[in-house]
């Protein structure tokens, strides 16, 4: 079968394409903004980007049907993925690489079978990036020239368009990189090894800049025009100016930009001395909150990464999910009880807010509020964030409460609004206050009630965190959960 052949199975017509690309742009292009807006054509774009883009847009309108639909393109595209890497027939244009970083995207949070570990394609796409001199070096002239970059010629903007399309798509390289190892206790990848950190990714321009930014004059720019456009050449100086901040930004950071300083601030590889910044285990860099995006979103990303930061994440999914982290087994027995005796020593902790475990009990009520208030924030892991809160909650109760009685299950469940108001309540004591069990339980039965209203069936990534929550609620007061 030729190539040709393999494009054209993707190039067959979809229903609703116009409300799946309105969807994609609204919901998923803020988080990952690798494709140029004002230059695209969704008629003559890569059919692996062009599909890739409305499976997202399709599973972000949170319907059934939709969702089925768009893990039916989604596997299309897999299938094309397969038969094009067998015979050597992956290329580096630029739509291709967009195409390969969005399905992985997709893969990750949206597909029935998650992956357990991140793609070849992902691998090869992230080490092309990086060893791209043109990519990496961040011009330090004129901000106008460098990061703008726009001319008369059409060629010149072309050639400028795809560099910038490939700093992004490096950005969200790393950003895909670091939130899979946080939030689901994988390794990174070693593909920046060697070559640069976190630290040294170029800072690009505003969002809202790019999105419209096309054969625009720069004689008739103003003010804020030039503002829009990034002041920092890399990551660590936009860390270091962010650190200095006491009050709260007049122009944020976008989604993008707000979360790759997130992902830099919670890589273990990064030196953030050489930033000026100094965080231990137990202290958050609120500051950031001054500087990000303002928005439910963005205030989730910030509270989800800290949890993380303060929870042996994988282990505590090994508990929970009785020797599984999502869908890959533990080797050994001996690696289950060192999970469960890692997590029972952390969740323990002291009664302060001097432990990690008290910080990221503060993080998780934090997330439970958001989602409370905002159940459609536009993040792509909400639920699980959601669910990754409940179970520190249930873990924090579980290895502290001694007044309940271990092994009691109750046969009345209590209503949604009981539910809820038990929630309200433990947010409101705060991370200080000890959390009995009732209280943990009413927890998880509050967010498996709200992911199973939020997720389209077969939903994959949360039918697994469905699957545990089901268990907890029903034996998560019994012993040996945690050796």
């Amino acid at each position: 079968m030729s190539s040709a052949s393999l494009t054209g199975e993707l190039n067959g017509g979809f229903s609703n394409e116009d409300k799946y690309l309105a969807s994609f742009w609204m919901w998923t292009h803020p988080l990952f903004p690798v494709v140029h807006k004002p230059s695209f054509d969704l008629q003559t774009a890569s059919p692996v980007l062009r599909s890739t883009m409305l499976a997202l847009g399709a599973h972000m309108l949170h319907d059934s049907t939709d969702a089925n639909n768009a893990r039916s393109i989604h596997e299309s595209v897999q299938k094309v993925l397969k038969k094009r890497a067998a015979n050597g027939w992956d290329t580096y244009r630029v739509c291709d690489l967009q195409g390969y970083i969005l399905h992985e995207v997709f893969a990750i949070f949206r597909s029935r079978r998650p992956p357990l570990q991140l793609s070849k394609n992902f691998d090869d796409v992230y080490r092309y990036l990086v060893r791209d001199y043109a990519v990496v070096n961040q011009d330090s002239t004129d901000p106008v020239q460098a990061h703008n970059g726009f001319g008369t010629h059409a060629e010149d903007n072309t050639l400028m368009i795809e560099k910038v399309c490939k700093q992004r798509l490096l950005i969200a390289c790393y950003t895909i990189d670091q939130q899979h190892a946080m939030l689901f206790g994988r390794q990174r990848t070693e593909c920046m090894n060697g070559y640069m950190t976190g630290l040294s990714l170029p800072f690009v321009q505003s969002q809202s800049y790019w999105d419209v930014s096309q054969n625009i004059p720069h004689e008739v720019w103003t003010p804020k025009d030039i503002e829009a456009v990034s002041q920092h050449g890399q990551v660590y100086e936009a860390l270091a100016s962010t650190s200095m901040m006491a009050t709260q930004s007049k122009m944020p950071y976008d989604a993008l930009r707000s979360t790759l300083l997130l992902s830099s601030l919670t890589d273990p590889d990064n030196d953030l001395r050489a930033c000026g910044i100094a965080m231990d285990d137990t202290t958050d860099p609120s500051f950031m909150l001054l500087a990000v995006e303002k928005s439910p979103r963005m205030r989730l990303t910030y509270y989800t990464l800290m949890l993380c930061r303060h929870t042996p994440v994988r282990d505590l999914l090994a508990v929970a999910g009785e020797s599984w982290v999502l869908g890959e087994k533990l080797g050994s027995q001996a690696q289950y009880v060192d999970a469960q005796l890692s997590a029972r020593d952390w969740a323990r902790g002291s009664v302060d807010m001097e432990s990690p475990v008290q910080s990221a009990v503060h993080n998780a009520l934090r997330i439970l509020e958001i989602h409370l208030k905002h159940p459609k924030t536009g993040s792509l892991y909400q639920e699980w964030s959601v669910y990754l809160a409940a179970i520190v909650v249930w873990a924090r109760a579980y290895t502290t409460d001694s007044k309940s009685k271990r092994g009691s299950h109750s046969v009345d469940k209590p209503s949604a609004w009981e539910m809820e108001q038990s929630v309200i309540a433990t947010i409101a004591a705060g991370s200080n206050a000890s959390i009995e069990r009732d209280a943990a339980k009413n927890v998880l039965l509050w967010t498996k009630s709200r992911i199973e209203q939020n997720v389209p069936h077969n939903a994959g990534l949360m039918n697994t965190a469905l699957d545990v929550l089901g268990k907890l609620v029903t034996k998560g007061d019994d012993e040996g959960w945690f050796a």
